[in-house]
C-alpha cells in the first residue's frame, strides 16, 4: 500500500444504456463530482479499462506511507486492513500520523 487517505462521498456509478446512474453512498454528489466520474470513465477507456460499475472514492489528500507486503507472490483479490488491530490502538490518529506509523509496519 502506497498512500492513504480519508474517504469522502463513496459512490457507485453505473453505466446504463444511454446514461450513467450514479448513487451516493455517503456525503454529496456534486456535479463537479459527477463530471470528474464521467471523465475518468473516458480516461480509462484510452489504457483498455471498462468501468461501467464502479465505485469511487473521493478524498481531499493522499499520505504517503510504505505499508510492504512481506510474503511472496501477490496476494489473490482485495484487502481490507482493520487498521486499530495493525497499529495496535483503539482509537485511530489523524491520517497523515496513519501514513507515518504504517511506514513501519508490514502485512502478509
Amino acid at each position: 500500500m502506497r498512500g492513504v487517505a480519508p474517504q469522502h462521498c463513496p459512490v457507485c456509478a453505473t453505466i446504463k444504456v444511454l446514461s450513467i446512474e450514479y448513487k451516493a453512498e455517503l456525503g454529496d454528489l456534486t456535479d463537479e463530482r459527477k463530471q470528474q466520474i464521467n471523465r475518468a470513465i473516458e480516461d480509462g477507456k484510452n489504457y483498455g479499462y471498462v468501468l461501467d460499475a464502479t465505485r469511487y472514492f473521493f478524498v481531499d489528500k493522499f499520505y504517503y506511507t510504505d505499508f510492504k507486503k512481506i510474503t511472496p507472490r501477490a496476494p489473490m483479490g482485495s484487502r481490507v486492513f482493520d487498521l486499530t488491530q495493525i497499529l495496535e490502538t483503539e482509537k485511530l490518529s489523524e491520517t497523515q500520523e496513519i501514513a507515518e506509523l504504517l511506514n513501519v509496519k508490514t502485512w502478509g
